[in-house]
């Protein structure tokens, strides 16, 4: 179970916490029989210590525990139900212990983790499968109400729970969120193609441009945001094309530090010309994913698109 739970601990620590539980879980196995304490400890030492030196080390790493530290906090109640579930279902089974064999329970808290990974997410999904891992040993496998399990028969029941609800509930995470990015893209869709239908049908670039400013504040949760026209002064960060942000001709990492607290420029031009720029100014720990800056890139070249269609049909008249 700790190799499963040392895939969700940063990436340098994981490997090798995995790598020593999968060794003693295999020596114990050999040996005909496994106790859980023998490579739990071990990995949590790993674990600790691996944590402290990144923590100590990389100023990223920090950013990293405090960015899952509000996951969690978000996903709480998906993580409880992760603690809570398989014990519940496990204590429901028990009087039926006798009759039923630790084949069919096992499945039955597959279907809990699973349940548990639907509702919330990886995190939770993984959690449930090693919890449930350690309560059938606990509850349904000789010894009761240790965690030792002689039978190999068992072991193997064991060890299939627990790589059947990590893969099983990782798969119902991925479709969760899949669903939940076509959605999101069906959204930005509709907000392209409806500044498109405004920059054709409006007389005045103005109307493409405070339509789009409202749609970038929502967009990459800003505090607000405004246009410049006319000549670029200064230096500031830069929402570029490719929806990268740089910072100094240095790529600024949005996922990990947010936006910088600086107004960013967003460019707008059409037809080959330049118009102005998009001056936002980003809440604090504002993360939009590179798919939403990518939209507002979309936005705000349909404003440049705007003024170019007015000053056509000026030149026309």
């Amino acid at each position: 179970p700790l190799a499963a739970a040392a895939a969700f601990a940063p990436a340098p620590v994981n490997r090798l916490a995995a790598v020593i539980a999968v060794l003693v879980l295999a020596a114990g196995a050999a040996g005909g029989i496994v106790h859980t304490g023998l490579f739990f400890v071990p990995a949590l030492v790993v674990l600790a210590v691996g944590s402290v030196k990144l923590w100590r080390e990389q100023p990223g790493a920090r950013r990293e525990v405090l960015a899952m530290t509000r996951y969690l906090t978000r996903d709480r109640i998906a993580i409880v139900a992760a603690l809570a579930a398989p014990l519940a279902v496990a204590a429901v089974l028990l009087p039926f212990r006798a009759s039923w064999s630790n084949t069919n329970v096992a499945l039955l808290l597959v279907v809990v983790v699973v349940g548990v990974a639907v509702a919330g997410n990886r995190v939770a999904g993984g959690l449930a499968a090693v919890v449930a891992a350690l309560w059938f040993d606990f509850f349904f496998t000789v010894p009761y109400y240790r965690f030792t399990i002689r039978s190999p028969a068992d072991v193997t029941t064991a060890v299939l729970l627990l790589f059947t609800g990590l893969v099983v509930s990782q798969l119902a995470a991925r479709a969760r969120r899949l669903k939940v990015v076509a959605v999101t893209d069906a959204g930005y869709l509709a907000q392209i193609h409806e500044t498109a239908s405004l920059a054709k049908s409006a007389t005045v670039p103005e109307v493409v441009v405070n339509h789009v400013r409202e749609q970038l504040t929502a967009l990459l949760d800003l505090d607000g945001a405004r246009f410049e026209y006319g000549a670029l002064l200064g230096h500031p960060p830069r929402l570029e094309p490719d929806g990268t942000v740089t910072v100094r001709h240095s790529r600024w990492d949005v996922q990990l530090s947010g936006l910088p607290a600086e107004e960013i420029e967003l460019r707008t031009f059409g037809n080959g010309q330049y118009y102005g720029r998009f001056m936002l100014k980003a809440r604090p720990g504002s993360r939009p994913s590179l798919q939403a800056r990518l939209v507002a890139v979309t936005l705000a070249g349909q404003a440049g698109q705007a003024f170019g269609v007015t000053r056509t049909a000026r030149s026309v008249s």
